[in-house]
This record gives C-alpha cells, structure tokens and sequence, in this order.
C-alpha cells in the first residue's frame, strides 16, 4: 500500500489541476463576470475565527491556519463593506462600533499568535 500512495496522491493532484483548468476555459468561453461578494467573505471570517479559536483555545495551541484565513475574510469583508449588496450608509456612532470590533478581532488574532504556545 505505501508504494501506491504517491501515485494516488499524484493522481488526485492531476485531477485537481485538470478540473481546475476545466473551470477557467468555461467561464472564460461563457465571458461571465462575477463580482465579489465581501458580505460573504465577511460572514465566512466571522465562522472561522468561532470554529477555528475554538479549536485553538481548546487544544491550547495555535496550530490552525484556518483561524488566520478567518482573521484575512473577516478583514477583506469588513474593509470592503460599502461594496456590498444593499449595504447601507452608517451613521457615525455605527462606524465607531464597526472599526472597533474590526480592532477587536485583529488584536484577538495577534494575542493569540503571541500568547500561545505554537
């Protein structure tokens, strides 16, 4: 069996590559142009940093990539909020709010990185 694993590695790596390439020939052929949704990066940061610091503070170690990915959508989201569907203007108080827990969750993210054993 451990003879046959790079080759199945290997394989799905092709396959991959393969799919991939699949993908972009289509949407290019087709000439459809998506815009990015940063609500959903936004919300899928704020997932991630749950699910991931969880399993960090859990475990008692920052070993989860997925958790800094988090911090990264939370912020790409959050920076980029007046590009989202139906987003509205904030009045100021809102915007003190909002960059403060934008703060907030970087400085969670940085303090964990720091303070906890890799």
């Amino acid at each position: 069996m451990s003879d046959a694993l790079p080759w199945i590695i290997m394989s799905i790596a092709a396959l991959i590559v393969v799919l991939g390439v699949a993908a972009i020939v289509t949407i290019k052929k087709k000439g459809r142009h998506h815009e990015t949704d940063y609500k959903t990066f936004f919300v899928m940061g704020i997932i991630w940093i749950i699910i991931f610091g969880g399993y960090s503070i859990i475990r008692g170690e920052l070993t989860s990539a997925f958790f800094a990915l988090g911090i990264v959508f939370f912020v790409a989201g959050a920076v980029n909020r007046n590009k989202w569907k139906n987003a509205k203007q904030l009045t100021h108080s809102q915007q003190i709010i909002w960059y403060a827990m934008i703060v907030f969750v970087i400085a969670v993210g940085v303090a964990m990185y720091v303070f906890m054993p890799l």
